[in-house]
């Protein structure tokens, strides 16, 4: 070894983007760099190979290790050179910068750089095993508490003479014995009207504005309820449901007066529609005749529709069934048994047959087949008569109540006990 010279050894990475001849002319630059100020031991040409990790994002580049000697200044001079080379790839952007200004080599910038985060992994490390050494004493010392009851009280007791000693200060207001008072609002119990028109909108108004009210405009409103000013107006619908309205809630207003949308304050669905409007007072005491489109009927007792909530399930339907029609029993219509339930279809079967047939469920039940129907038939109309009634009309057909024959110009017969629940009058048809 020559005189104030050194054995070196430098691996250069080149880029992969260079290609083999790129990397090879960018590798012999620094042979004759290093054969102007030293002498080339050896070059051993690794070839390309795949990084650890991505660097400068990539994942590949040449390697080529050079022996050399020279003397030490020369080295500084060769990192320089190798900082502003293109096509050198570092590991990260921090040791690129650190070998351009500062003539640092790649592994001297990161040991550099690594230094302060291994020291602050180390702090870490410390206080991290130091806060599991609290924790571990601290559970210790719980469990110790919890084990014994002894230790627990004092615990307690110690804890709250502190915060008596914090926040204790004297009383700054003086219990006196007073006497409680209910605040009841008195309501003064009065008839009013609800009136709901044909498109859904509810008013009330007291006797007085109601019996001013012209004939021509009674005969507008379809749906009329006489109730208290403290009693509910029930609603029910055709999808079997039963809502609540307090009379209080609904508006007050005069003849002119539009009023508020019938499903708005029973917050129902647009798809429902109204069948039914009574005072919750006349429902109790009364029973309900149930209709649906698939035929069957029962009847229900007031009593079974007594509920604070706002909405009830009055009736049990199946997924494609609805109700076409809810009445209201009188109870001297249970007493004399002369009323008749008519059920017309819409094919233009018809059928009727007295009110006492029809037995009492629960409003849970789906009540009995009340008529027997063809296939694609469904039940259109549905309704209590009176025994005096004579002509019933439905869909500009005029129908005989007593006898349930069509007084059209078509052939009617009747049909004797089916399999069904009634005996029922068929609709024959045009011929």
């Amino acid at each position: 070894m020559a005189e104030g010279k050194n054995l070196y050894e430098v691996v250069i990475v080149t880029s992969a983007k260079l290609g083999e001849e790129g990397s090879a002319e960018l590798v012999n630059k620094f042979k004759a760099l290093i054969a102007e100020h030293g002498t080339v031991e050896s070059v051993d040409d690794w070839g390309k190979r795949r990084f650890a990790y991505p660097i400068a994002k990539q994942t590949e580049g040449y390697y080529t290790l050079i022996n050399f000697e020279s003397g030490p200044e020369f080295t500084a001079e060769l990192d320089r050179r190798l900082g502003i080379t293109d096509g050198i790839s570092f590991r990260n952007p921090d040791s690129e910068y650190e070998a351009q200004t500062l003539t640092f080599t790649e592994r001297q910038a990161d040991a550099i750089l690594a230094m302060p985060l291994s020291r602050l992994v180390g702090l870490e490390l410390m206080k991290l095993h130091q806060e599991n050494e609290t924790l571990l004493a601290n559970i210790a010392e719980y469990e110790d508490i919890l084990g014994s009851i002894t230790k627990l009280h004092k615990v307690i007791k110690k804890r709250l003479t502190t915060y008596k000693k914090q926040f204790g200060r004297p009383r700054r207001t003086e219990l006196c014995n007073l006497t409680m008072t209910n605040y009841v609002e008195e309501v003064k119990e009065e008839d009013i009207y609800v009136l709901i028109d044909r498109f859904g909108y509810a008013k009330s108004m007291d006797s007085a504005a109601y019996g001013r009210l012209a004939p021509e405009t009674l005969q507008e409103i379809p749906h009329t309820v006489m109730m208290k000013n403290t009693d509910k107006l029930c609603v029910f619908t055709d999808q079997g449901n039963m809502y609540q309205i307090k009379a209080k809630d609904i508006p007050k207003g005069k003849a002119r007066d539009k009023g508020i949308l019938i499903h708005n304050l029973c917050k129902m669905n647009n798809e429902e529609n109204g069948l039914l409007m009574i005072s919750f007072e006349e429902l109790f005491n009364s029973q309900l005749l149930f209709i649906t489109k698939k035929g069957y009927v029962k009847q229900v007792s007031g009593i079974e529709f007594e509920t604070s909530r706002y909405m009830v399930s009055a009736s049990k339907l199946d997924a494609d069934d609805l109700l076409v029609a809810v009445e209201q029993v009188m109870p001297e219509d249970a007493i004399f048994g002369d009323r008749k339930v008519i059920m017309i279809t819409k094919k233009g079967m018809s059928l009727g047959f007295p009110l006492a047939e029809v037995n009492e469920f629960k409003k849970t039940s789906r009540g009995l087949k009340g008529i027997a129907l063809a296939d694609n038939d469904e039940v259109l109309y549905g309704a209590l008569v009176q025994p005096d009634t004579d002509i019933k009309v439905f869909d500009g057909k005029k129908y005989n109540v007593k006898t349930l024959a069509c007084l059209c110009s078509c052939n009617c017969y009747r049909i004797g006990p089916s399999a069904g629940v009634f005996s029922n009058y068929y609709h024959a048809g045009s011929r």
